[in-house]
């Protein structure tokens, strides 16, 4: 589901591969359709590619999962419920660096759920809620606002 837009309505693989050395992180992500609806069968029609680096204030990854639910139209307006959820690990270097703890650990976690409403053919209106917390004991007792609510919106227009 792209801006309320089902591009197929069956399984679809995401797989996430990445390669590191002193310090550099190459990675790729691609969205593979399995069904053959539009005619992209065992093709991937999204690849992304990434290159990061980690120096000596260490590294910190994101492992996230979500799903889109189509929803039924109204007033004329696709819809859809976008569900994701997120955790980061920290190095130490890292979490000394950011957190002022000593060990690598999961730092965080992140639960969000957006509503993109495609409002006409090329616009499309999504407004998202997140509730975030830090897990690790030792870095929410270094830090404030240990669990927040965050309200957003995307305004996206295609020319």
């Amino acid at each position: 589901m792209v801006r309320g837009v089902s591009y197929t309505d069956g399984p679809v693989f995401q797989p996430y591969v990445w390669a590191s050395y002193e310090g550099f992180t190459a990675s790729v992500w691609g969205n593979l359709d399995m069904t053959g609806f539009n005619g992209w069968a065992g093709n991937f029609h999204e690849l992304d590619y990434g290159l990061d680096y980690a120096g000596e204030d260490g590294f910190y990854g994101q492992f996230s999962v979500g799903h889109s639910f189509t929803l039924p139209v109204l007033a004329g307006c696709a819809a859809s419920l976008d569900i994701s959820a997120q955790a980061g690990f920290g190095t130490k270097n890292f979490n000394v660096y950011t957190y002022g703890s000593d060990h690598a650990t999961v730092t965080d976690y992140a639960l969000t759920a957006g509503l993109p409403v495609a409002v006409t053919e090329d616009i499309t209106v999504t407004p998202t809620i997140s509730y975030s917390s830090l897990v690790d004991r030792t870095i929410r007792s270094k830090c404030g606002h240990n669990d927040n609510v965050i309200f957003g919106g995307v305004v996206s227009a295609s020319f």
